[in-house]
């Protein structure tokens, strides 16, 4: 099979592969990533929701950091 793809165009090849443009893939990839960033805020407050939280004092911390 003879394929002719141009520069910006993306394409389907058999065997369950897609080529696309550097740029197309590096825009779909930080989409990526912000999804996985939302999904972590969101689960987070849904700890916060459910009291599964540990809630420290900045001295605390300071402490905790200095030994």
């Amino acid at each position: 099979m003879t394929m002719t793809v141009k520069k910006d165009d993306t394409a389907i090849i058999p065997g369950d592969m897609v080529l696309l443009p550097k740029e197309k893939y590096n825009r779909l990839m930080e989409a990526w990533e912000k999804l996985q960033f939302l999904h972590k805020i969101d689960h987070s407050l849904e700890q916060s929701k459910n009291g599964q939280v540990v809630v420290k004092t900045m001295e605390e911390l300071e402490e905790m950091a200095n030994g």
